[in-house]
């Protein structure tokens, strides 16, 4: 609990409280760490071998706890997937999740780079490389709230708008990317693009002229790239506008799908994910006890429903074989047998 729910105990938030801290100090000192005078520093090393076993054990920890199930504290119970049936399965599930992922990407190079320190010169590049993963620790500090998970729902709901607005992109970036290359090109003279002042010209290819068009269109106009035709001016006007104009209209869908997605999202955040515990084997949810009383409790109503309905049959037959008039019972009487039907 401790590690899931910290907020259950004092002691769980001392240990949040601590893991947060250490990633702060590590992302700083891989900041840090980049400056040339403080590059060689013997501490960083240290440092290194501190965070890696700290999360290296925490790692380990929530792996051998996560059959007891109990989940992380804002977990949405109800997009959860259906409960493992095994420890080991509880496990694998652990270490799919994506905060898992992360900190096993990014403990990985430490170790390796420690146990196979004979590995070529590339790979272990590679594998510093790979330390970047420990910059995405930094979503620990957030994953506590409901915010990134709303994000990603809102993201979920406007996928269309930004299938649209990559689409739009990408066809822009080609038409007019192609069209200033064949604009500026000039003439091929020993393998480059010359232009008509014998200038080599600013695209020589059409990928140069797409990073231009890039560029251009969403407005952030580096300047290393300019046209010097009047057909490649003309051009350049028009990526300008239509850049504007359609990247203006998609953002704007895209703003209004977040904000009617926002609230839904809101309405919708779920209560926090419920304990599990393991009995003979598998995992037994607190929810499927509630929904065993609930059932239990139907029936026993059903029941009750029906004995009432069986003495008001036999009152009924009985008054009409003495020749009295049954009293018709009133119509809430049986409102709550129809109620209960069409529920």
């Amino acid at each position: 609990a401790m590690l899931n729910r910290p907020s259950s105990s004092p002691r769980g938030r001392i240990i949040q409280l601590a893991t947060n801290s250490l990633i702060a100090i590590s992302t700083l000192g891989f900041v840090i760490q980049s400056f040339p005078t403080w590059a060689n520093w013997a501490a960083w090393w240290y440092l290194d071998g501190l965070v890696a076993c700290t999360f290296t054990a925490e790692y380990v920890f929530r792996l051998i706890v996560a059959p007891d199930g109990r989940g992380h504290e804002d977990s949405d119970a109800c997009t959860q997937k259906s409960p493992p049936r095994s420890a080991c399965e509880a496990r694998l599930q652990c270490a799919r999740e994506p905060m898992c992922l992360i900190d096993f990407f990014a403990l990985a190079p430490f170790w390796l780079e420690l146990v196979l320190p004979f590995l070529p010169v590339s790979f272990l590049q590679i594998l510093r490389a790979m330390r970047l993963f420990r910059i995405l620790r930094m979503l620990r500090l957030v994953q506590e709230t409901q915010e990134l998970a709303a994000l990603a729902q809102c993201v979920a709901k406007v996928l269309p708008a930004l299938r649209m607005l990559a689409l739009f992109l990408t066809l822009e970036v080609l038409v007019v990317g192609g069209c200033m290359f064949h604009a500026e090109r000039g003439e091929l003279v020993d393998g480059v693009w010359l232009t008509a002042q014998g200038q080599p010209s600013a695209f020589q290819s059409i990928p140069d002229a797409a990073w231009w068009a890039l560029v251009t269109v969403t407005t952030v106009g580096y300047g290393d790239q300019v046209p010097s035709t009047w057909l490649g001016r003309l051009i350049a006007a028009v990526a300008m506008l239509t850049g504007v104009v359609g990247l203006s209209a998609i953002i704007s869908i895209v703003g209004s799908e977040m904000a009617s997605a926002r609230p839904l999202t809101a309405a919708a955040a779920p209560a926090p994910a419920a304990a599990t515990s393991m009995t003979n084997g598998a995992i037994v949810t607190p929810l499927v006890a509630t929904h065993a009383l609930c059932e239990a409790r139907l029936m026993e109503r059903l029941e009750r429903l029906e004995h009432q309905l069986q003495v008001l049959g036999s009152t009924k037959a009985g008054c009409k074989s003495s020749g009295m008039t049954a009293v018709e019972p009133p119509d809430h009487a049986e409102k709550p047998a129809s109620t209960l039907g069409k529920s």
